[in-house]
């Protein structure tokens, strides 16, 4: 079993008696794999009004929260169903599961703000990306 398949198995059956939610960061990408260009999906309603359906610092940039639960074993069913919603309400847009794209377009690195810029590099730097 893989070391993250064991996290989750492990998190899963734990008895600890907490309340969690999780926030689970996903860059919508076109089946190229570059960030979509599409605006946030009118189906989701409006993102600022939307409770489990969010944007971090662009529209590409999804992010998707639950609601607080004690068990487990719920919280990863409501995430699951959550991201396969919203997976059925993006067209043929695709859930890249992290915050940095599998491929960037060049005008990617054309930054309005100093702070945005920083964020990708820290995040190349920490990925082990490189630019292409």
């Amino acid at each position: 079993m893989s070391p993250s398949k064991n996290r989750v198995k492990a998190f899963l059956s734990s008895n600890k008696k907490i309340t969690k939610g999780l926030e689970k960061e996903n860059l919508r990408s076109d089946s190229d794999g570059k960030i979509s260009n599409k605006k946030y999906p009118s189906a989701l309603g409006k993102f600022y009004f939307n409770n489990h359906v969010t944007l971090d610092y662009s529209e590409p940039h999804l992010e998707l929260v639950t609601p607080v639960f004690e068990d487990n074993t719920q919280l990863i069913i409501f995430l699951k169903n959550l991201h396969r919603f919203v997976e059925s309400k993006i067209g043929d847009d695709l859930l890249w599961n992290y915050s940095m794209p599998p491929k960037f377009k060049k005008k990617i690195y054309k930054y309005t703000s100093i702070w945005r810029k920083q964020y990708v590099k820290t995040c190349i730097s920490i990925q082990g990306w490189a630019k292409k």
